[in-house]
């Protein structure tokens, strides 16, 4: 099991600093998002400081973000949000200029309905960048629209093979949610 610390970006450089002293030891995989910033170089110059390695997820709005990342060596892992980098083209676009450039790129993302999920799942798959690591949270798939849970099996889930994104939704679930 790989450990991530997620700093939400709430730390100042000094407190970030003194908590990455205080990890150095604990074989954590990231710290992700320390600084309380979407500034590239003060998470890069923090980096630098420590041996506890950084990934950026907030700073990262595109594939232009990810070459700035890879430019200024902000951290060696990446979390791609579909929805923060504008869809399925875009994350894959940020995966290769990520992977071109060294970084580990990862797929993450806020909670969903489950069909973000299923589109991540098909991106995770047919992209190699996104070979390992991808979060997608278990809370967000006990409620979902969809017809057909995803499921979680030895902490794995299976690509939807149906056309499509592979998952149907299921409307009385979206009536239930809708907001007026």
């Amino acid at each position: 099991m790989e450990l991530r610390f997620d700093g939400m970006a709430r730390y100042d450089a000094e407190t970030a600093r003194d908590l990455c002293a205080g990890v150095e030891f604990e074989g954590l995989q990231f710290f992700l998002d320390p600084l309380n910033t979407r500034e590239l170089y003060p998470v890069a110059s923090l980096g630098r400081q420590t041996s506890v390695p950084l990934a950026l997820w907030r700073a990262i709005h595109g594939p232009a973000d990810m070459m700035a990342a890879v430019r200024c060596g902000a951290a060696p892992y990446v979390l791609v949000d579909l929805d923060q980098v504008g869809g399925i083209v875009p994350a894959r676009n940020c995966a290769a200029v990520a992977a071109a450039g060294g970084i580990s790129p990862l797929l993450g993302g806020r909670p969903s309905v489950g069909i973000a999920s299923a589109a991540m799942l098909h991106l995770a798959a047919a992209v190699s960048a996104f070979s390992s690591g991808n979060e997608i949270a278990a809370r967000q798939l006990r409620d979902t629209v969809l017809a057909e849970p995803l499921e979680i099996v030895d902490g794995m889930m299976a690509v939807p093979q149906s056309p499509g994104l592979g998952v149907e939704v299921d409307r009385a679930k979206v009536e239930k949610y809708q907001v007026a």
